[in-house]
């Protein structure tokens, strides 16, 4: 499941080595269990690895950017479970760092710091989990990739709430532009479970055939049997309301314009009627 996702990091990396114009973002949209943050998470760290700094002696800079503090512990366990020890060390302070044997570094990002991928240059990050950060990391992080023609690196199940419309959104305009023939800037790229074979075929029908019974948009979008990880999921306008009206009496931060527009649909269903 992991070939086509490595064929082409492979091809942008050496795109990237030879400053060839390539696309600036690579998303890996899928259902659960295909390996997307495995396989970008070591070929992320394989990248930095190979390229220590650029001709004229500029840092290679790399990001890993989670969720939260405690999906970035994840990232960390992945790191001690697959890298020998004695080619790595990871430091908390004064920021969390990914420290190499040969001398490079990859900065260990969390989007819940504020502004946590504002500044500064990246030539490579790997978000992962991105349907779950909302749009934010990814607006103010990959506009910094282009300095040194660099790219953004993004791995997500397929979203279903409204925190990952951003990603329904530039597919639906990646589509446009491919069937008008015009340029796209980004590329998604499938990673799925089905042609894992660590993952046994009789608990996945299990556990898909449950979610069915649940909601079957989620289930179309999970199981991956359409490329569909950007499908929008059928929800009433009402619903998506409601969750987000749910967000605010839990406490969180919810983005203005998706409560406005979660509310505009609500009553223009209502008005409808």
């Amino acid at each position: 499941s992991q070939v086509p996702l490595t064929r082409r990091f492979v091809e942008r990396f050496e795109n990237f080595k030879k400053r060839k114009k390539d696309k600036h973002s690579l998303f890996v949209v899928d259902d659960r269990a295909g390996g997307k943050s495995l396989g970008c998470l070591m070929l992320t760290i394989g990248a930095r690895i190979d390229f220590l700094r650029h001709p004229d002696g500029a840092d290679f800079i790399v990001w890993i950017l989670s969720v939260n503090h405690g999906e970035r512990k994840e990232i960390d366990n992945e790191i001690k479970r697959f890298l020998p020890p004695e080619w790595y060390r990871l430091r908390e302070f004064p920021a969390h760092v990914l420290e190499l044997a040969h001398g490079g570094t990859i900065l260990l990002k969390s989007a819940d710091v504020p502004d946590a991928t504002k500044a500064g240059r990246v030539d490579l990050c790997y978000q992962n989990e991105a349907a779950k950060m909302g749009d934010i990391p990814y607006s103010n992080g990959f506009p910094r990739t282009r300095d040194r023609m660099g790219w953004w690196l993004a791995a997500s199940n397929p979203p279903t709430s409204m925190k990952g419309e951003w990603i329904n959104t530039i597919f639906e305009k990646h589509e446009e532009a491919r069937q008008l023939g015009k340029r796209q800037p980004v590329e998604f790229i499938r990673c799925n479970s089905s042609l894992n074979v660590t993952v046994d075929s009789e608990s996945t029908a299990d556990v898909n055939e449950v979610l069915r019974w649940i909601s079957p948009a989620r289930a179309d979008a999970d199981d991956g049997r359409h490329f569909l990880p950007v499908r929008r999921p059928r929800r009433l306008a009402g619903e998506a309301a409601e969750e987000v009206r749910l967000e605010c009496r839990r406490g969180r931060r919810v983005h203005q314009v998706d409560l406005v527009r979660a509310i505009g649909a609500e009553r223009a269903t209502a008005a409808r009627r």
